[in-house]
């Protein structure tokens, strides 16, 4: 993508650890998703979809810099799995449901203009997708952990996931962070929908071309992540666990566009 000079000085500017996005990619990462994941959605969802895109309709109209947040104001819930989360129980297991919300905080970078508005970007100074898993028959949550990017100042693994535990209410207690390749709410999605249908979801996700053009997205982020976590741990000469923790990587490193 061709940058106008507005975007590439913003861009030069930002930290280590602050990655960026495109509003044209995420919008049409979502409509690709909830098109081939429509099965296995619940009716409500697709208009928790087409809220996040009016948000990023807005998002992408707005100032140079100013602090932007892009939220789920319902979290999209899936439908009930039917007791399918263990291979080949032909639904003898609890039947589960997902929910997956989350809020990123951005910056749109460079000046807007019509002519290019959907060649906007942003930068992702903070990502946090929370995924609760429900039992269908009482509607409680039974799980719940985030998958989350930090910024350049945030602890812990820059792509990490942090579990709940109701025994840590109220001690302040935010660790383990475990390292994690996910952080779109696409590919939260996709996981919990791989975990609740553990025979029907794979064969699903590869089919058509909706699939296809989501699967070009992820395929490309997860790869960027994967190699970014490898060349820190081959660069390491002590722990390189205490290295991949520390480090924070450059926009142009782990390219999200």
């Amino acid at each position: 993508m061709k940058l106008d000079e507005s975007a590439q000085r913003d861009i030069s500017d930002l930290p280590p650890g602050i990655l960026v996005a495109s509003v044209r990619d995420l919008s049409e990462e979502l409509t690709a998703f909830a098109t081939f994941a429509s099965s296995k959605l619940a009716p409500t969802a697709w208009g928790s979809f087409q809220q996040l895109k009016s948000q990023l309709e807005g998002i992408q109209k707005s100032a140079r810099g100013k602090d932007c947040r892009w939220k789920s104001s319902l979290p999209v819930e899936t439908s009930a799995s039917d007791g399918m989360h263990q291979p080949s129980r032909e639904g003898r297991g609890t039947s589960l449901f997902g929910k997956v919300s989350f809020t990123w905080q951005v910056r749109p970078l460079g000046e807007y203009t019509k002519k290019a508005a959907y060649r906007r970007l942003v930068a992702v100074y903070d990502s946090s997708v929370t995924v609760a898993l429900c039992e269908e028959a009482t509607k409680k949550t039974l799980r719940e952990w985030k998958f989350d990017v930090g910024n350049h100042e945030s602890p812990g693994c820059h792509f990490h996931a942090a579990f709940s535990d109701a025994r840590s209410a109220g001690h302040n207690v935010d660790v383990p962070r475990l390292p994690t390749i996910i952080f779109m709410p696409t590919d939260a999605l996709d996981f919990v929908l791989g975990e609740l249908w553990q025979d029907d979801w794979p064969k699903l996700a590869i089919g058509g071309a909706a699939a296809q053009t989501w699967a070009r997205f992820a395929s490309a982020r997860m790869q960027s992540v994967l190699e970014w976590q490898t060349a820190k741990v081959s660069s390491s000469t002590g722990s390189p666990w205490m290295m991949l923790k520390a480090a924070k990587p450059k926009h142009s490193e782990v390219p999200l566009f």
